[in-house]
């Protein structure tokens, strides 16, 4: 059977029908050809990088069990550390970078300050400022401190072109699976198998059905920090 997407009779691969990072497992058995497999990857990488924090907030599992971490930015209180980047893990623990930036002191002179989770990687930084001849100030670290963090989960990825390739792909593979691929071949189809080579977003439209909760809340802003849900 030739490739749903693009009817190539070669290098068949096997197609899934959910990317790995919505932890899909189903796939179409000779679904898709190398070339249409590599192309939808591509859409599916960028579509990652847009959900991560959804999947880290929902804890929705990869193909290989694993809940992504989420990106955060921290400030610590009681040492005037604000703009931190890290990570908060599956399990809800935030972990914080290295960081090393430029600051003007009180009596206006520049000075680069450097923040450190091992005492390791404190020391490298205060050995190389010595090496070239520069003061060092240490500052102490409170007994007790207070990490706060927080990431934003925003939606306009739902809208994108690599979110309405990679629906339409779904979708394809899907009837695939179900009633077999030629079945899907059908020439009624013929418009989500265009999605591939859709080059932009007004050549790859989408309707959206939602009750009127949910779109109120999104004219309101596209940036919702509460989901509505229909019941």
């Amino acid at each position: 059977m030739p490739c749903i997407f693009c009817r190539s009779e070669e290098y068949l691969t096997d197609e899934h029908i959910f990317p790995a990072f919505m932890g899909g497992e189903l796939e179409v058995v000779d679904g898709s050809c190398k070339r249409c497999n590599g192309e939808f990857a591509v859409a599916e990488g960028k579509l990652k990088e847009a959900v991560a924090p959804l999947l880290h907030l929902l804890q929705i599992e990869n193909r290989y069990g694993i809940v992504p971490n989420a990106s955060v930015n921290a400030e610590i209180r009681g040492l005037d550390m604000k703009n931190l980047e890290g990570f908060m893990d599956p399990d809800g623990q935030t972990k914080l970078f290295d960081r090393v930036s430029d600051a003007t002191a009180e009596d206006g002179r520049k000075v680069r300050r450097g923040f450190f989770m091992t005492k390791g990687a404190g020391a490298k930084f205060v050995e190389r400022a010595r090496a070239k001849g520069r003061e060092v100030i240490e500052r102490g670290v409170p007994e007790q401190i207070v990490i706060d963090a927080n990431y934003t989960l925003t939606t306009p990825f739902a809208f994108s072109i690599e979110a309405r390739k990679v629906a339409a792909k779904i979708a394809l593979a899907a009837i695939a699976y179900e009633y077999g691929i030629p079945f899907a071949l059908s020439p009624q189809f013929d418009s989500i198998r265009e999605a591939r080579v859709a080059p932009g977003d007004r050549d790859l439209r989408v309707w959206i059905f939602a009750n009127d909760g949910l779109m109120s809340a999104h004219l309101r802003t596209a940036h919702m920090y509460t989901a509505s849900c229909a019941t």
